[in-house]
């Protein structure tokens, strides 16, 4: 048997030496647990209930609801894992659905998801089986068979006996047309024949009517003059209603009354004899109005009074000739409009029941549609 001697020196200096072996031994244990723990924790987290997303709220919608708009996502609160959420994605996913422009997704440090919702307007709606279809300015469309959105949608232009083929291409030709043409648009008719199968009848503002293919609409209506007095005659003028040119708009009043004589209204006559009242005592009522010239001749007018600081009422509007069907009352009220300055609010009064009338007032997208009360003598 081998006898080891070692001095005093020699022996602490092995210790030593030990001591530092199992110092490491045990802090290499220790981080073996602690990386072991963090994986654990690691995993727990990632996949368990903790990583999932927490909360996801929409703001910015009045159209469409925000419960609706979060129950058509393809995340879901408690259930989708937070990591897995592409913000990207989700914006394209949320900008499919009608009336969304544009949408903006943030995410949080604590897992919650807030989308921010950007709308646009309708442009048509209509019937198909009774149920109703709406289509926004995108071109997107969908059913809405609660009919939730059928008191918002009626200022658009309505389409008529179309199946869905034929209304999803229409919706998609339509929205590409300038605005202006849109504008002059108060009702689309799907009438097919034997030679033109797609063949609509586009109903306008100022009773005016064009036959139209589908496949053709954009060409057609995009190069064609259907677009206002201001852009079809360019030598046009006008000037606010004053004390030189009362008469010039009472001669468009006549004009207007003599082509309408063999309509044996009598509403119309009503309306003629409150106009020329009207002009007759303009200053003393504190009526405002305006009138358009196209070669020096008055061909459209009208008379309005302000009721307050910010908002203007429209008692007539009239326009004769062949501006009365080119877009001269579209052209007077536009006018009339950008030349009022600082006002908010324009008042067009109602329809009196005649559908034309509607369908005209509602073409100018009315931001409120106020209620009608009687008032009954008891």
């Amino acid at each position: 048997m081998t006898t080891y001697v070692y001095n005093e020196h020699d022996e602490n200096q092995v210790l030593t030496m030990r001591n530092k072996l199992k110092k490491k031994k045990r802090k290499r244990r220790i981080n073996f647990v602690l990386i072991v723990l963090f994986l654990i924790f690691l995993v727990i987290f990632l996949f368990g209930d903790m990583s999932k997303v927490k909360k996801i709220t929409v703001s910015g919608c009045h159209l469409t609801s925000a419960e609706e708009i979060i129950e058509r996502l393809p995340v879901k609160s408690k259930q989708t894992y937070f990591f897995k959420v592409n913000k990207k994605q989700v914006e394209t996913e949320v900008e499919k659905m009608i009336f969304v422009e544009k949408a903006t997704v943030t995410k949080d440090l604590i897992g919650n998801i807030k989308i921010r919702i950007k709308e646009n307007n309708a442009s048509l709606y209509g019937y198909i089986n009774n149920i109703l279809y709406v289509a926004d300015q995108n071109g997107i469309f969908e059913q809405d068979q609660q009919q939730k959105w059928i008191s918002y949608v009626q200022r658009c232009p309505q389409m008529m006996n179309f199946d869905e083929e034929h209304f999803q291409s229409f919706v998609k030709a339509y929205v590409k047309l300038p605005s202006v043409v849109q504008n002059q648009i108060s009702s689309i008719v799907f009438e097919p024949d034997e030679r033109d199968q797609t063949k609509c009848k586009l109903e306008l503002d100022d009773g005016k009517v064009f036959y139209v293919r589908i496949e053709d609409m954009e060409k057609q209506l995009t190069s064609t003059n259907y677009y206002l007095v201001i852009q079809s005659y360019p030598d046009y003028k006008y000037y606010e209603i004053g004390a030189c040119n009362i008469y010039d708009a009472q001669k468009v009043a006549d004009a207007w009354y003599y082509e309408h004589l063999q309509d044996e209204d009598a509403s119309q006559l009503a309306e003629y004899k409150a106009i020329k009242e009207a002009l007759e005592n303009f200053e003393e009522l504190g009526l405002i109005g305006g009138i358009i010239y196209v070669n020096d001749s008055p061909c459209a007018m009208t008379i309005a009074s302000k009721i307050n600081e910010n908002t203007v009422d429209v008692h007539f509007e009239k326009a004769v000739g062949e501006y009365a069907l080119n877009g001269g009352y579209a052209a007077i009220n536009k006018l009339f409009s950008e030349k009022l300055g600082g006002v908010t609010w324009l008042n067009r009064e109602e329809d009196i029941g005649i559908e034309g009338l509607r369908k005209a007032k509602l073409s100018y997208r009315p931001k409120i549609m106020l209620k009608k009360y009687s008032a009954v003598e008891k």
